[in-house]
């Protein structure tokens, strides 16, 4: 009869133990993808500021007037941005993105268009891999025609985005 009682305890024991292990891995598996999801809407973001990005620098090198509907939509994602990160908390790379886009501490916007697409690369290689490396290429590609021929390059710009 002991016998009996101590398998029966063992047994629910072994029930608890179980369901406490598979509630703490769902909601393990609940957190990382909740965290894996505003990884890839703050990355999508990033994407557009640094588009919006590239006019500040444009005006900074030229010593051009600020379009201030450029500006707007930069300030407006920035703080989509800055909402996500808030529920973001485990993010490793909360701390630089929030330096980025809201430090003044950067000589020139370029400076900070050069850690943006650092931190762009950087999720970029955790959000979609592929994405990035074929993103990365373009961009490249695109540098490569500004450095020999801006105008030229201004003129396919503006004409691929519609502007």
């Amino acid at each position: 009869m002991e016998e009996a009682i101590a398998g029966a305890t063992l047994a629910l024991a072994s029930a608890i133990i179980g369901g406490i292990v598979v509630l703490l891995v769902q909601a393990w598996m609940k957190g990382h993808s909740n965290l894996t999801r505003l990884r890839f809407e703050i990355y999508m973001k990033l994407l557009m500021v640094r588009e919006l990005q590239f006019w500040s620098v444009t005006w900074e090198v030229n010593d051009d007037d600020v379009d201030s509907r450029i500006l707007q939509r930069k300030h407006d994602y920035t703080f989509q941005i800055a909402d996500l990160l808030r529920r973001a908390d485990r993010l490793s790379e909360m701390e630089e993105i929030i330096r980025t886009l809201f430090s003044v501490t950067y000589g020139s916007e370029k400076e900070r268009q050069s850690r943006l697409d650092e931190l762009i690369r950087q999720l970029g290689e955790k959000v979609n891999p592929r994405y990035n490396r074929s993103m990365n290429r373009v961009m490249a590609e695109n540098q490569e025609i500004a450095k020999l021929d801006s105008r030229e390059y201004m003129r396919r710009l503006f004409k691929l985005r519609g502007f």
